[in-house]
């Protein structure tokens, strides 16, 4: 068994002039991203034929899933179920784990 442990803390990373993604795990049955979001920053809408969660780490914002828009803050859970549009924004400088079943590849 390989155990795969990351220190989100120490990833967490803003950039003024756009979000911040980074891939903390993938494989086929499951992805991990981190997005760092300044306040006002945006993932526009898209789909993905998976499942995907939105955990609020810090801050908080918006979570679009299909037709709602979704308020958020830090230690809230919010499921995008497959092929529905889903997106993010920050009111303030949030940090958001996003998990992605299965892997979309």
């Amino acid at each position: 068994m390989m155990v795969d442990t990351h220190s989100i803390a120490r990833l967490a990373e803003f950039d003024p002039k756009r979000p911040v993604s980074k891939i903390v795990h993938n494989s086929p049955h499951l992805r991990v991203v981190l997005f760092c979001l300044d306040s006002g920053q945006s993932i526009s809408a898209h789909t993905s034929p998976s499942t995907v969660t939105f955990y609020t780490l810090a801050g908080n914002g918006e979570v679009l899933v299909g037709n709602e828009v979704v308020p958020v803050e830090a230690g809230q859970l919010t499921v995008a179920p497959p092929n529905v549009p889903h997106g993010l924004t920050a009111r303030q400088r949030m940090t958001v784990l996003a998990t992605i079943a299965p892997s979309p590849e």
